[in-house]
């Protein structure tokens, strides 16, 4: 096992160091279907690598043996989700920092490579998770030994949220990063109390997120919506962030409580009405709780 272990961890590094070397230097790939998605062959090559190991696991015959092996399999799968996001971590901080005589077409190009890797790296989580659940799949309707009561099986289930959960999430939160980053000039106007009267402000926030749904659109399920419902939750982090600062600290605790409740519908219309989201915006209920909160509160 300890044998195995090194020896898909050496192969796991591998993988991801051609991808790291493909993404210091190119574009990602793009299916050749209509969506033109953009992805890359990491996910596909790691996981055949494993199957090609699971093949030869299945037909051992003790199943202590077959269980510590898949155990290593798990280890390896968690291992290599943690370095793949490492390694797009660190292609963040590098697109981050600054290049001298840079030009705006220049700028323009890195940023548009760097949301292309984003969205690329979206759709890889994706289909890790999709791979995974085929490999559970292959498992537990393998004919060789009934394995598929094996309490193993059900720690590999778990791979597969955890690569929605702490893999596609934090993706889907860079992006959603870098579209605050463009309006960063706009929203120290547009988040104060009048900030729904400001038709033009508002026009510029809905123009934006448009010009950024496009590239979103080319993410797979359900990762085309997650980012989106990121995008509506900053918004909304924001906006209450500038009501706290600009109303607190002028009224009573009582009177803030009851401008919060006000403030509910008027904050929804807002959202759906003058920066429209492609999904099913949430009742922003938290207004409510925190008003009730606040107005419990003697000041």
């Amino acid at each position: 096992n300890v044998k195995l272990k090194i020896e898909l961890d050496i192969q796991s590094k591998k993988i991801l160091q051609q991808e790291d070397e493909i993404r210091s230097t190119k574009s990602p790939e793009r299916t050749n279907d209509d969506r033109a998605i953009f992805y890359t062959s990491t996910p596909v090559i790691f996981y055949e690598m494993l199957d090609q190991n699971i093949k030869l696991v299945v037909t051992l015959p003790n199943v202590s043996d077959l269980q510590m092996v898949l155990a290593t399999v798990h280890d390896v799968i968690d291992e290599f989700r943690k370095t793949y996001l490492k390694g797009v971590q660190q292609y963040k901080i590098d697109y981050l920092a600054p290049v001298e005589e840079e030009t705006e077409e220049d700028r323009e190009k890195r940023r548009e490579k760097y949301v292309e890797w984003l969205i690329a790296s979206a759709n890889n989580a994706i289909k890790c998770t999709k791979l995974n659940n085929d490999l559970i799949h292959y498992l537990e309707k393998s004919k060789d030994k009934d394995i598929s009561g094996l309490p193993i099986l059900r720690i590999l289930e778990t791979k597969s949220d955890l690569f929605e959960r702490e893999f596609l999430d934090p993706i889907c939160r860079l992006l959603s990063n870098e579209v605050f980053s463009v309006l960063q000039t706009l929203l120290p106007m547009l988040l104060t109390a009048e900030w729904r009267d400001k038709r033009h402000l508002a026009s510029c926030l809905k123009t934006i997120i448009e010009y950024y749904q496009y590239d979103f659109a080319l993410i797979e399920p359900p990762g085309d919506i997650m980012v989106m419902e990121v995008i509506a939750e900053d918004l909304l982090k924001q906006y209450l962030y500038q009501l706290f600062q600009t109303k607190s600290l002028s009224v009573s605790a009582a009177e803030f409580g009851t401008m919060l409740m006000g403030e509910h519908d008027q904050i929804v219309a807002a959202f759906q009405n003058k920066i429209p989201l492609p999904i099913k915006l949430p009742e922003y209920g938290c207004l409510k709780s925190i008003a009730e909160i606040v107005s419990d509160t003697k000041d």
